[in-house]
């Protein structure tokens, strides 16, 4: 079916990226070794004093298989929800790693993913009528490389789903529209601040058929931006916008503006 991130909604039949960042002083750095990945249910029926959150284990991942390398520090399980393997509900992704050799014993490193229920829902009107976006930081120091961090809410009919849902199935109604989407960015800089009047596509940082931001949680989004020589942004004022692509509705944030400056 589909390829979701972490924090999306993901069903049985879809695939999911189990992604894993190492960090040492607040940058990333690549791990000395990975042994294996365990994959544990959360299961309510198995909850005892010695298995206080129910794990029962689904498999064990081992390097190279199925674990990929993407730059310094970034590392992705593609897992494949099959449904005869897995279940509706909780799950933990636990990491055995070593971050240097002089390390004796492997650490333990332990997230968390869920696997939602389909929700059929039907609706005599388009239920997504808005998005309303944010980000910070809005002002990036030259030489420095900074996240993005962008918010995006839907809006929806404040009715919805009487017709079709239950009400105890609408906040995950609402978290699927949330996290079921795609998040874009497009930055170009604004006249007078070194605008290229004579080649105005120039002036377009990213593509122009826009940049995919990796959505990492409800409502947020991550897009990294290099101000250092090495990158793509000099001192300047930048025009910035995000489209969000949820249901087959692509809807476009106003022009938001970003400084670089010494």
């Amino acid at each position: 079916m589909a390829i979701r991130e972490r924090y999306q909604s993901a069903v049985l039949g879809d695939s999911i990226n189990l992604d894993l960042y190492a960090y040492n002083n607040n940058s990333l750095v690549d791990l000395y070794e990975i042994q294996k990945v365990e994959i544990y249910f959360l299961d309510p029926s198995q909850v005892t004093n010695t298995n206080p959150d129910g794990r029962r284990l689904k498999e064990i991942v081992y390097p190279p298989n199925r674990i990929a390398y993407w730059g310094t520090g970034h590392y992705r399980l593609q897992l494949t929800i099959n449904d005869a393997l897995y279940e509706v509900g909780n799950h933990v992704d636990i990491w055995y790693i070593k971050s240097n050799a002089s390390e004796s014993t492997f650490s333990q490193v332990t997230n968390n993913f869920e696997v939602h229920r389909e929700l059929t829902q039907t609706e005599d009107r388009p239920f997504l009528y808005d998005v309303s976006f944010s980000f910070s930081p809005k002002k990036v120091v030259k030489n420095s490389k900074r996240y993005l961090k962008i918010g995006f809410y839907p809006s929806v009919h404040s009715d919805i789903g009487v017709k079709s849902l239950a009400e105890d199935q609408l906040d995950q109604f609402y978290y699927n529209l949330k996290t079921g989407g795609n998040l874009y960015i497009r930055i170009e800089m604004m006249e007078g601040c070194g605008y290229n009047a004579t080649y105005p596509d120039a002036n377009v940082i990213t593509d122009p058929e826009w940049t995919p931001v990796d959505i990492r949680g409800d409502n947020e989004g991550y897009f990294m931006i290099d101000t250092t020589d090495d990158g793509d942004y000099n001192l300047g004022v930048y025009w910035v916008q995000f489209k969000a692509d949820i249901q087959g509705q692509e809807i476009i944030s106003d022009r938001f503006y970003l400084q670089i400056y010494n």
